[in-house]
């Protein structure tokens, strides 16, 4: 009895053990664990990156982001512009590498906050995007630096812009329901924007989105005929890091799934999910492990996969 309220007491001693740094304010360390700041610090402290993809086709990285941008002539377009400290950064570039040469169209890869910020910095004639992309955006008062789309679509769509044809990729019930990749057939360049994280994981365990929509998305973006696949997150790569990626997403999943097969796909008791993620964990990890943000995400990742399949999403 004495041994098991020692090993209690260390126990949670350990759990809220604490930091005192400089008097500042006593942190207990289950925040710490909770939020790790390994992974997308490495990538926020990076200075500021601009390579050349292919003929008249660049990205530029700021910190954890990365705009596609593509010279058609007589002006430019860039696919996502992220905030308004990544198209600061990126206006200093294009007036430095174009010659100040106009931004004609900026495209929104889908509706989320995170990639459709400060474009307003950038002046551009046109906003391309989903035709529901800005009923999702009048749900949140506190934005107030997203240029409003001017040019709505939806379906597959391909457009010529200056000299350059873009074939707009629909992926619905994937990473949400406006989500587009872009594909520039004679380049052969595929923009991704959220759809490969290479040798990384997706952050937050990817709340918002639909694991059948957006395999088949990945599946279908691995049939197309690109040389060259830009991420939004994460370095460049190619079609081989975007089937791994894929071939990562389902392996969490179906590791998930088999687990709790012998409970009737009931995630609803937490002994039970401390019991399979210890299982499945160290399967992952001889697999994917390599992966930047492995061990950083991957409760969340779990708990995610775990939710949709008791949930169905």
């Amino acid at each position: 009895m004495r041994k098991n309220r020692l090993i209690f007491f260390s126990g949670v001693l350990i759990i809220f053990a604490v930091l005192a740094v400089n008097g500042e304010k006593i942190i207990p360390l289950v925040f710490q664990l909770a939020m790790p700041t390994d992974y997308f610090e490495p990538e926020r402290y990076q200075a500021d990156d601009f390579v050349k993809v292919t003929d008249d086709v660049y990205a530029f990285r700021h910190g954890f982001n990365r705009s596609l941008i593509i010279d058609t002539g007589e002006k430019l377009a860039v696919i996502d512009t992220f905030n308004g400290s990544h198209t600061a950064a990126l206006s200093l570039i294009l007036q430095q590498e174009f010659d100040g040469k106009q931004v004609g169209w900026v495209f929104y890869s889908h509706h989320h906050l995170d990639h459709i910020r400060g474009a307003a910095k950038l002046a551009p004639e046109s906003i391309v995007a989903h035709k529901d992309v800005m009923s999702y955006i009048a749900d949140f008062d506190y934005i107030d630096d997203i240029l409003p789309v001017t040019t709505p679509i939806e379906d597959d769509t391909q457009l010529i812009v200056g000299d350059k044809t873009i074939n707009l990729l629909y992926l619905p019930r994937s990473h949400s329901e406006t989500l587009y990749a872009f594909h520039l057939p004679e380049q052969k360049v595929l923009f991704l924007p959220d759809l490969m994280f290479k040798d990384a994981m997706p952050p937050f365990g990817f709340p918002d989105w639909y694991y059948p929509g957006y395999i088949r998305a990945l599946d279908r973006l691995l049939t197309v005929d690109a040389i060259h696949h830009v991420p939004s997150h994460f370095d460049i790569g190619t079609r081989k890091d975007l089937q791994s990626y894929r071939d990562m997403m389902v392996d969490f999943r179906q590791a998930v799934v088999a687990e709790l097969a012998h409970h009737d796909y009931d995630a609803a008791d937490g002994a039970r999910l401390r019991k399979i993620l210890k299982r499945v964990y160290p399967i992952l990890k001889n697999k994917h492990g390599h992966r930047i943000g492995f061990d950083a995400m991957f409760i969340a990742h779990f708990g995610g996969q775990a939710g949709g399949t008791y949930l169905g999403f």
